[in-house]
């Protein structure tokens, strides 16, 4: 409904469940998933030294509309590859990713390898 090209805690979502040669469109609202709704202004990005922070934070342990709203998308990406047998099961997984410091660990790994 925001026009947006990943899910949004703002509103409500469509998506398209895919099999084979055939598609079934559903929406999903943040609810669905167990999290609250936020506006968009609520994880409104701005430079990159404000993105990085705001990215550190998260990795920290804040919580916030913009970790509602990576748990949410992490969930989407969770469905798509099969894992989970709900929404609220998704985010559970992606919260632990998120809390045990793996996520931090691979973005670590990754400026690492960059380097």
């Amino acid at each position: 409904d925001d026009g947006l090209d990943v899910l949004s805690l703002a509103g409500g979502n469509e998506g398209a469940l895919v099999t084979g040669y055939s598609f079934v469109m559903h929406r999903l609202d943040c609810g669905d998933a167990g999290l609250e709704s936020a506006p968009i202004n609520a994880i409104r990005g701005d430079d990159a030294v404000f993105n990085a922070a705001a990215l550190k934070r998260l990795l920290d342990g804040e919580r916030s509309a913009y970790r509602d709203a990576v748990l949410f998308n992490a969930a989407s990406a969770l469905s798509v590859a099969g894992k989970g047998a709900d929404w609220p099961e998704r985010v559970a997984m992606a919260a632990k990713a998120l809390d045990s410091g793996g996520a931090r660990d691979l973005l670590a790994r990754w400026i690492d390898m960059a380097v």
